[in-house]
Parts: structure tokens; sequence; C-alpha cells
């Protein structure tokens, strides 16, 4: 069985044992593409993440910044909330994976992923924050395309 195919019924076979176990209906089975998640798994960042034996999902946070730090001509305090995705450990730091669900393709998919930047920059500062360890890479992987920009 090539990789792909592998991966897929892998994954077809945990989306059912979680709707046994309650976690989804089983009507939404019908609703999940395996082949999004496959390709993740298949994809450098989804090779690299399943090496980690410390990887964290969902993870939520408040950052207080300057407000200035977002917004050039503001001025006080702003609480920032977020909850990042899905980060691992790698070589003593993390590596933070942001999913990204945009329908978007081309050229205009580099334009999305800069508009990501700060958002996943924040998500670094914030991580470092409640861990202490370093961030050393921060990746945006666009579901849709499969394709990847590291920060």
């Amino acid at each position: 069985m090539e990789a792909k195919a592998a991966m897929e019924e892998l994954i077809r076979v945990t989306v059912e044992d979680m709707a046994e176990k309650g976690y989804i209906l089983p009507e939404e089975i019908s609703a999940i593409d395996v082949s999004i998640p496959a390709a993740f798994f298949l994809s450098d960042i989804g090779k690299r993440l399943l090496k980690s034996n410390d990887i964290r999902r969902e993870i939520p946070f408040t950052l207080l910044k300057n407000a200035g730090e977002i917004q050039p001509d503001a001025t006080g305090k702003v609480s920032i909330q977020g909850i990042i995705d899905c980060c691992f450990k790698e070589d003593g730091a993390f590596v933070i994976v942001d999913y990204k669900s945009d329908n978007v393709y081309g050229e205009a998919l580099n334009e999305r992923a800069k508009q990501y930047k700060m958002q996943i920059d924040l998500y670094g500062e914030a991580l470092e924050r409640i861990t202490g360890i370093p961030v050393k890479e921060k990746i945006l992987f666009f579901l849709r395309t499969g394709k990847t920009f590291s920060f």
C-alpha cells in the first residue's frame, strides 16, 4: 500500500474510533476529508512532528502588550488572547504549527501568509513566556494547498 493510502486509512480508522468514543457524531464521519490530514502528516513538517516526543495541542494564552506594538498609533495596553494550534519540541526548542484553512491559491497565498505573520509571532512570544523554552520556528500550514511558510 502506498504511503498516502496507508496514511488515509490510518486516519479513517482513527476517525471511526473517535465516533465510537463519542468525540464526534457518527454522521460527521462522511464530512471529514481524510486526504487533508494525510497530506499534512506526509509533509516535511508533519514528519518532523511525528518524530517528536513532546507534542502539544490547543494551548490557550493571554498576552499583555503595549498597544503601540500591535497598532502603531495606539497607546496603553492591550490584552491578546489566542489558542496555539500545535507545537512540538525539536532539539530542545519548540516549533509552532498553525493550521490555516483559507481558500486561497497562487500568489495570493504568499500575501495571505504575510498577513498572518504578526499572529504567529505573538504565538511564539506567548509560548516562550508560558514555558520558558525558546521557539526556534513558526510555521503556517495551509491545509487546502499543503503549502508551508516558515517564520
